[in-house]
């Protein structure tokens, strides 16, 4: 029997290694939160395409193909939404749904990830560039909506 080099030791630091590693893990999934699913978004008449911090209407779409084409993107991706515990990051462009002239929720865009306010949640879940390029074209948004805002040479001076 050839004895380790660290003796007792080495067994001693594989468990305490393993013990991190899985209180990682399960941290990890609770500072999470719990995954949540949604429905099939329904009935949509109206998309409001808002840029960065919520004050610019980049377009208004009315069209039944193009809000069908959209809707079909977001709900397909009705699962793995969470709460981080830092908080749900805020999307540069954002499409706030309508059935006539009830809010029915939104699905925003960040630069790797997703967000979304339906049935009370407000949760996100991560998105990979090609997921996010696509979305973009979909609505139509230029490139340039997605760059972080820098407030304007008025609003330093006051």
């Amino acid at each position: 029997m050839t004895k380790s080099r660290w003796g007792w030791l080495g067994g001693w630091a594989l468990a305490v290694l393993l013990v991190v590693v899985m209180g990682n893990v399960a941290a990890a999934r609770l500072l999470r939160g719990p995954e949540v699913a949604f429905p099939p978004v329904g009935r949509v008449t109206r998309l409001l395409v808002i840029g960065a911090g919520g004050k610019d209407t980049l377009r208004d779409v009315r069209e039944p193909a193009e809000i069908a084409r959209v809707l079909s993107f977001v709900d397909a991706r009705r699962t793995s939404w969470t709460a981080p515990w830092y908080g749900v990051p805020v999307p540069r462009v954002r499409a706030e749904l309508y059935d006539g002239g009830t809010f029915k929720g939104s699905f925003g865009v960040g630069p790797n990830f997703f967000e979304t306010v339906r049935q009370g949640a407000f949760v996100s879940r991560p998105a990979g560039r090609p997921e996010v390029d696509s979305i973009l074209g979909l609505l139509r948004v230029p490139p340039e909506a997605m760059k972080a805002r820098r407030p304007s040479s008025d609003a330093q001076q006051h």
